[in-house]
């Protein structure tokens, strides 16, 4: 979706001026310039817009002037957004644009406080930028005072389940075969009680438990079996 140009995106600010706010952080339009000529009483600027919105030129001027002023002169703008440009562009750029701004917040035409601020602070930019030695000093501190760009995180990479013990510590793996080995000789102790009860019930109940003679005797009756057998199994 293309975006709007600077002179619709005025129009609409001014119907609904909630998104004032956010303009102060927001790119500016490229084509910015239309709507300070539009201040700066441009006569071809100014049929032009009216053309193309249809409006009267005493709303047009109304909505160009708050849209600069939220835009362009928060208390936290740089030197570029003062003059109404980026950080690339020429001094030709900037000093047109400072021409544009002097010329609608000059005292002869504007004598609020307010205008006599923005007059200043265009004034200011521009002895900022204006000279390349100035400049290039205003670009250094931009740069030492811009917020550190987080690093991007690097992705997750799980181990497979069969190396789990490799990649971990030997003292947990040596935890981890001691509780197993424990594991294993409760498990084969309680094994062989169930064993040795499975026994006793079956040669005569719970009293041959507490009977060695019954519980140990020869599970088969040697007398049944082939000669020379019956000492395999006694």
């Amino acid at each position: 979706m293309p975006k709007k140009a600077a002179l619709e995106q005025a129009i609409h600010l001014f119907l609904l001026p909630a998104g004032g706010r956010a303009l102060q952080t927001a790119p500016l339009p490229c084509d910015i310039d239309f709507l300070l000529r539009l201040l700066a009483r441009d006569a071809a600027a100014e049929a032009q817009a009216v053309q193309r919105t249809g409006r009267p030129i005493e709303i047009i001027r109304e909505a160009a002037e708050y849209f600069v002023k939220q835009a362009m002169f928060s208390p936290q703008a740089s030197a570029y957004r003062t003059l109404g440009a980026p950080s690339d562009a020429s001094r030709d750029v900037l000093r047109t644009n400072m021409g544009l701004l002097l010329r609608w917040l000059h005292p002869d035409h504007r004598s609020s406080i307010e205008h006599q601020v923005y007059f200043d602070r265009v004034l200011k930019a521009w002895e900022t930028l204006g000279s390349p030695e100035s400049r290039v000093r205003y670009d250094l501190s931009l740069e030492a005072s811009a917020p550190l760009r987080p690093r991007a995180s690097m992705p997750t990479v799980r181990a497979p389940f069969f190396a789990t013990s490799v990649i971990s510590g030997g003292r947990r793996s040596a935890r981890h075969r001691r509780r197993r080995r424990r594991m294993l000789l409760l498990a084969l102790a309680m094994l062989a009680v169930a064993g040795m009860a499975w026994i006793g019930l079956e040669r005569g109940g719970l009293g041959a438990l507490m009977d060695p003679d019954r519980l140990f005797r020869p599970m088969f009756d040697n007398s049944a079996l082939p000669p020379g057998l019956d000492r395999l199994v006694s």
